[in-house]
Parts: C-alpha cells; structure tokens; sequence
C-alpha cells in the first residue's frame, strides 16, 4: 500500500475528489498505480484514503452509469457471435462524444489513467472468455466484436477464411477469373443474354462455389499466381491459388472432403488438390511468385502439292 500513499498519487487524488465519480472511474484515473486488481478496487482505495463518499455509478458524472453495464455488453456480444464458429476473438467499443470529452478534462488531471474504452475492452473480453470458454486474440482473432455504447449496438469484423491449393484446368474456353461483360459491366443486358459475364463459368467459380456454400460465407476473392489465356490448358502439377472467403460462419472445414466436393463439381474441367488453410500474408508471396512454364503446340499442315 505504500505506492499509494505517496505524495503524488495524493495530490493527483485530491484534485480528482471535485468530480462524483464511480469507483471503477475513479480507480482509472490510477491504472498504473498497482498491479493485480481491478479498477474498481483502486476507486476503492482512493476513496478511503481520502474519505470520500462512495458514489453509485448511476450517479457517476464521467460515465452514466454505463460502467454497471458491462454484463449487459458481454451478454450481447455473446449472442452476436454465437451463430459464427471461432476459437479467438478481441473487444473493442466506440463511446459516445460526450464521455470521451469528460474523460479528457480528467485524464488531464493524472498521470496514471488509462481511457475508458480500453477498461470497457479488457473487462467485456473477460466476461465473453468466462462465457464462452473461447480465447481473446489481439494479433489475429477469428472475429472482432464492437460495442457501441451509445446506441447498445454491436458490430462484428469477421476474419476472412483463406484456403490454399493448386488447380488444373482440363479444358480451354473457361477463363480463370469472373469476367463481368464489356457492354454492362455485369448488371445483365441482351448481349450477356442477363448473365452480366462474358463467359458463364471460370475457374474461380467452379472451385469457390462449394467452399462457399460450406463455409457458409458472404463474398469470395480468387487469387492467382499468375493467369493463363482462356483457349489453353493449365496441367502439369496445377497452378496456386487462393481462396478467400468473406464472413464465414464454418471455418472447422475438412478441406479432404472439400477437395472430392470441388473435383466432383468441376469434374472434366477443373481439378483441385494439396488444399491446406492459409493466412493473408500468403496473398503477397503468391502474387510475386516467379514460375517456368513449359508450353505444348501441335502444328499440322495441309499435304503439299507435287
């Protein structure tokens, strides 16, 4: 108890016991001060060293009573996240103007604060953890819950599914990409006959297809290590790519199966194999890749006259 004791933490408290604060605002206010509690237990602390009246935190002039929500945030998060599978996640929340304002007036006052969205973040993430027995990730979490305090509002940033293989296409006439047509631009018209494409399937359709529909997810991106023209075929031990999926609600895929289900689609056209799951900074390195290709032509000729 001897850091608290010290004359500036004193002082920096003396001039922060004008403003009615809750305990967990005032605690913050001294975040760094010690170590192993929560700042709940040091508004506490503060409060008895100087004698001042506890003050409940519906009545708090930094934060409204929101701090005696957070149960009601961990429970909302909860339920927006409970329809996805995923094994990390991370917290973080958007406060109104009005507090954040106050809380500069009082940071201004401390040295030892830290903000009350970074509270909200910690505390709301150790209720989801304890409820749901999942994992807080701060590098590359399955999902991002943010809680919006004004509006009692969460917004979900779901981390993209990507998965990685090789594929080999068995005929000509199938581009390798979705290619949009020239005359709308993808909408439909007459001369697309509505498709909005020039050619009814490609490459990236016939493998995304089923690993959307698994992975339950919203939009796919298909990234290629290079291209090659729509009339020619792409064999040997196949080209790399990768798949990426936008929200989606499955990521424990078996990628054996998805390899029979996408082979059988495409069956006769394209083929995929040595599919494994992948990350973003895989995209990069796919992108640059240098490769030797071996090129097979047949040339005939009409017999020559004698």
């Amino acid at each position: 108890m001897d850091e608290w004791n010290s004359d500036a933490v004193i002082s920096t408290a003396k001039k922060l016991s004008s403003y009615r604060l809750c305990d967990s605002c005032l605690g913050r206010q001294f975040a760094t001060v010690s170590h192993g509690m929560s700042n709940e237990e040091r508004g506490a602390i503060i409060r008895q060293l100087l004698g001042l009246e506890k003050v409940e935190v519906e009545e708090c002039w930094l934060c409204g009573g929101m701090m005696g929500e957070l149960g009601k945030f961990a429970e909302m998060v909860v339920e927006a996240m409970e329809k996805y599978e995923y094994e990390t996640f991370l917290v973080g929340s958007r406060v109104e103007k009005e507090i954040t304002a106050k809380e500069d007036e009082i940071l201004s006052l401390t040295e030892y604060g830290e903000s009350i969205k970074r509270e909200i973040n910690r505390e709301v993430g150790k209720l989801v953890s304890a409820s749901t027995g999942k994992e807080v990730d701060f590098i590359r979490p399955h999902i991002t819950a943010i809680i919006n305090t004004q509006y009692d509002d969460i917004e979900l940033d779901i981390r993209p599914l990507y998965i990685y293989g090789r594929y080999r296409k068995l005929i000509r006439g199938i581009p390798q990409t979705k290619w949009p047509c020239r005359k709308c631009n993808g909408i439909g018209c007459e001369y697309c006959h509505g498709t909005g494409k020039m050619y009814e399937e490609s490459v990236e359709e016939i493998i995304a297809k089923r690993a959307v529909e698994i992975a339950e997810g919203g939009e796919e991106y298909f990234h290629g290590a290079g291209r090659e023209d729509i009339d020619v075929l792409m064999l040997g031990n196949g080209r790399p790519f990768i798949l990426e999926i936008r929200e989606p609600r499955r990521r424990k895929i078996d990628l054996s199966d998805l390899q029979k289900e996408i082979n059988s689609f495409g069956k006769g056209k394209v083929e995929v194999s040595e599919l494994r799951f992948a990350e973003k900074k895989e995209i990069e390195k796919l992108k640059a890749m240098k490769a030797t290709k071996t090129y097979r032509v047949i040339i005939s000729f009409e017999k020559g006259k004698n």
